[in-house]
């Protein structure tokens, strides 16, 4: 899979919706969003639980994708994921 080209050429900053209460373990995230109680938690594994970690530190997604090659997560990858995440109400862009 080809990789984004160093991503976003607006160099927009993301980051988890504030409120998230979540709980991460070796390979895996739990997040569950209190303002949204009928929603069930959403359960992150491997290349999600990864790239959701990696967003703390790591906001603007050229940066995220730098991080995340080590791990051999394609930037393609991580990019469609923050728009699942957005999708779903997790995640948003800052700038």
């Amino acid at each position: 899979m080809p990789d984004v080209p160093d991503a976003d050429p607006s160099g927009a900053r993301w980051e988890a919706v504030p409120g998230l209460a979540q709980v991460a373990s070796e390979g895996r995230v739990v997040i569950l969003d209190p303002s949204r109680p009928a929603q069930p938690p959403v359960i992150l594994e491997h290349a999600a639980a990864a790239i959701w970690t990696a967003l703390a530190t790591h906001p603007v997604l050229a940066d995220l994708i730098s991080e995340l090659r080590p791990v051999a997560i394609p930037g393609d990858q991580v990019a469609g994921f923050l728009a699942a995440l957005e999708d779903a109400g997790l995640v948003r862009r800052t700038q």
